[in-house]
């Protein structure tokens, strides 16, 4: 979305701390091409103000992901202190157990205090939304909004019942507890219909879950890839039937956005910020997170869609997807800020539309 913004002629600056994270490298992330954005990395606080201090009166400052660490916090500072414009790009928190109730502390002080300052809240999906509904900020303020990723040629689907295969479902991400990879599992063991389960991830728990899918007697059904470059994703991506997502709690899961971009559709939970994305049955489904019985339900519904049927809704799904494009979420971001500071009016999140729904 930087990136496009940036084409189409506006001076954009993203200050970063670091390139990626490890985490990212690990899972197979490449750097990111920042086209003509113009990228600076861990600067130093005199560089901080002195960006602040050289932006233009109308420059608009948003913090995105550091707005509590070293980084973010001087460069709200500065801000502030120029009194610019200023606004956060946010996922929800994880509201989950007595962590949560604290992180909810933590956002409705904020909240009493530098929050008082944000122009306007750029929320990650209905999770975000929420969340920081609840913690106090006028609902003026939120704007539903949504990461993006690079579109791909489209890559034709090999589907499950053309090769004789069971149904293929696929799942992208760390091997994580807040992730409900055991849940995916427990769904698959309760299915009659013949189908394959990709794994593609690392993480703390890939000892435990290949000891669970034994337990349950669907380790053979179970292929479990390791981390992978993007571009061998997509291929997996391209053979798969469904791609699931079923977490506890995920700020937003770009990997929604790549499996849409190439017609896949995604059965995912709706504690995924990206859940907004799910409209219509031939993009997927939601689902309760941790409700095995739920998600099983569905895999036994979407296993009895045609090849044919599914070939026509993924054709269906990719026109969808220009939607969540770079340009699109370009123009929608500026749509927003014409509405808070030269009031026009509030613009709709594209997937939002009436047009946006597909069946």
């Amino acid at each position: 979305m930087v990136r496009r913004l940036a084409a189409q002629g506006h001076e954009v600056t993203m200050v970063v701390e670091r390139v990626m994270s490890p985490q990212r490298i690990a899972m197979g992330w490449a750097e990111p091409n920042l086209g003509e954005v113009r990228g600076i990395v861990d600067p130093d606080s005199q560089t901080i103000r002195e960006l602040v201090l050289d932006a233009s009166h109308d420059c608009i400052h948003i913090i995105a992901g550091v707005r509590f660490r070293p980084l973010g916090r001087e460069a709200i500072q500065a801000i502030l202190a120029r009194k610019a414009r200023l606004g956060i790009l946010s996922e929800s928190a994880d509201p989950r157990g007595f962590s949560g109730k604290l992180r909810r502390l933590k956002y409705i002080r904020e909240r009493f205090t530098l929050g008082r300052s944000f122009d306007f809240i750029l929320a990650m999906g209905d999770t975000g939304a929420n969340w920081f509904r609840r913690s106090g900020y006028a609902p003026e303020r939120i704007f539903q909004y949504g990461y993006t990723v690079d579109s791909v040629p489209f890559v034709a689907q090999a589907t499950s019942q053309e090769e004789g295969k069971g149904y293929r479902l696929l799942y992208v991400g760390q091997l994580i507890s807040r992730k409900g990879v055991d849940t995916l599992l427990n769904a698959c063991a309760s299915l009659d219909r013949d189908f394959r389960l990709d794994l593609v991830g690392s993480g703390c728990e890939e000892g435990n879950l290949k000891s669970l899918a034994t337990s349950l007697g669907i380790s053979q059904k179970c292929v479990w890839h390791g981390s992978m470059p993007s571009n061998q994703v997509r291929n997996a991506m391209s053979a798969a039937d469904a791609l699931v997502l079923p977490s506890h709690h995920d700020g937003w899961g770009a990997v929604v956005n790549e499996a849409l971009m190439v017609g896949l559709p995604v059965i995912c939970s709706k504690e995924c910020g990206a859940s907004c994305l799910i409209n219509g049955e031939s993009m997927g489904a939601v689902f309760d997170a941790g409700n095995t019985a739920e998600l099983a339900r569905i895999f036994d519904l979407k296993m009895k869609v045609s090849a044919v049927e599914r070939a026509s809704q993924g054709e269906s799904v990719i026109e969808w997807s220009t939607l969540i494009s770079g340009e699109s979420m370009a123009n929608y971001f500026i749509d927003l800020m014409n509405h808070i500071y030269s009031n026009a009016s509030r613009a709709t999140p594209p997937w939002g539309s009436n047009e946006a729904s597909i069946s």
